[in-house]
């Protein structure tokens, strides 16, 4: 060989060497690299050849099963797994495919432990392209399930207690129909009640005016015929008929004051109230006028507060005041001084009215009796009264939608109150 050839040769060689050694630096810096990036994942990283052979892992694969990197490759992958057939499924798909996406696994570590995973594999070639094995990476989802099936369970939890609640509403609510259906017919009875009394109320007002009325016509022949025997035959009457004839016709005058009595009771029912404003003040000023007069020889002493102004019938509480101030007089007169007060309280809806007398009073088991038609409570020789002005007053108030009372003791005096209400409707 020449000198020149054998230096060329060498020279070559050398190229060569340092070829080889360039390119298995190249080598040992990518095996490095793909290393650290393998072991960079937090989740598990596995390489697999063609015959589903475990070629490469990172730290956190082994983790996950328990088993340490050596033992792992060369290993079936699909031996860690709780479903190996289902694993070999998603292997054989990625070849087929050339991927596969959130593939459902379970891994089951050396202690037992289940590990819920989602697998994501591609294929991975050679230089000539024929694929010679696959990468896949497992994410954990693990607590992502336990969170789901918690959150299913405070779902059906909620589900359960929403439907008892409905349930429970529905019942109530049942209930309710019942109870508005029940409520509805004893409305319904009670209008028919309040009908038939009302209708009742406008007979016996009727039946109370016929009566008082066709009553008069006889009523003045008896006073007439009376007065005829006493003016033309007075003298020759003995006295005992005399005496008769006086009886008749007190009584006959008591009877008309019943009767005009019963009239203005009967009207009271039929008659439409006129209700305006007005200052009660003035209405109880007149009415004292002729008592006073009347009585201007006793010893009375009227205690009268200053009165509110009212919405109601002028009329018909000039009657009220009438009967209850002259009821006050009649029941004093056998007191050597009497006190008469009338006051007054302002409630929150209602105004209340009372008259305070130191007369003869009453027992007060009776009081059920004082505001009914011919009800008395003492005898008529004691205190003249037909028993009807009382009935007059509940009826009258009863009307403007108030209320009448009373309270007493015997030889100890009496209160009469009646209340009317603050507001202006008819």
């Amino acid at each position: 060989m020449k000198k020149g050839n054998k230096s060329e040769a060498a020279t070559l060689h050398q190229k060569t060497e340092v070829t080889l050694q360039d390119s298995e630096e190249n080598l040992r810096n990518a095996y490095h690299y793909t290393r650290s990036l393998i072991e960079a994942s937090l989740d598990p990283l596995v390489t697999i050849n063609a015959e589903g052979k475990i070629t490469d892992v990172n730290l956190a694969t082994e983790k996950a099963t328990g088993f340490p990197r050596n033992t792992l490759i060369g290993t079936d992958f699909s031996d860690y797994f709780t479903e190996p057939e289902k694993a070999r499924i998603g292997f054989q798909k990625t070849f087929e495919n050339g991927s596969v996406i959130d593939y459902p696994l379970s891994i089951r570590h050396t202690s037992n432990k289940i590990i819920d995973v989602v697998y994501n594999a591609n294929v991975y070639r050679n230089e000539q392209g024929k694929v010679i094995g696959v990468f896949a990476a497992a994410r954990d989802i693990t607590e992502r399930n336990r969170v789901r099936e918690k959150r299913a369970s405070e779902l059906i939890i909620a589900n359960k207690e929403l439907a008892f609640q409905n349930e429970e509403k529905q019942k109530l609510t049942d209930e309710l129909i019942i109870a508005n259906k029940e409520l509805a017919f004893q409305n319904e009875e009670k209008q028919k009640s309040a009908d038939e009394l009302i209708l009742a109320n406008k007979e016996l007002e009727t039946f109370s005016y016929s009566v008082s009325h066709d009553l008069r016509a006889p009523l003045r022949h008896i006073n007439g015929y009376v007065d005829l025997l006493l003016s033309r035959f007075y003298d020759s009457l003995p006295e005992k008929g005399r005496h008769y004839l006086d009886n008749i016709a007190d009584s006959s005058r008591q009877m008309g004051t019943l009767i005009d009595d019963l009239l203005q009771f009967s009207r009271i029912g039929r008659q439409e109230k006129r209700l305006v404003d007005f200052d009660m003040n003035i209405i109880v000023n007149e009415v004292l006028v002729p008592l006073k007069q009347d009585n201007h020889k006793r010893n009375i002493e009227w205690r009268i507060a200053t009165l509110p102004h009212v919405y109601a019938d002028q009329a018909l509480l000039r009657l009220v005041w009438t009967n209850l101030l002259n009821n006050a007089v009649k029941f004093t007169c056998t007191r050597e001084k009497t006190i008469i007060e009338i006051a007054v309280l302002d409630e929150n809806d209602e105004f209340i009215f009372s008259i305070h007398d130191n007369g003869v009073g009453f027992d007060m088991q009776y009081a059920h009796k004082l505001f009914g038609v011919f009800q008395r409570l003492h005898p008529t020789d004691e205190f003249e009264g037909t028993g009807i002005g009382l009935a007059n007053v509940h009826h009258i108030i009863l009307r403007h939608g108030g209320r009448t009372w009373a309270e007493a003791e015997p030889d100890k005096g009496a209160t009469f109150y009646f209340s009317l209400p603050k507001n202006k409707e008819d």
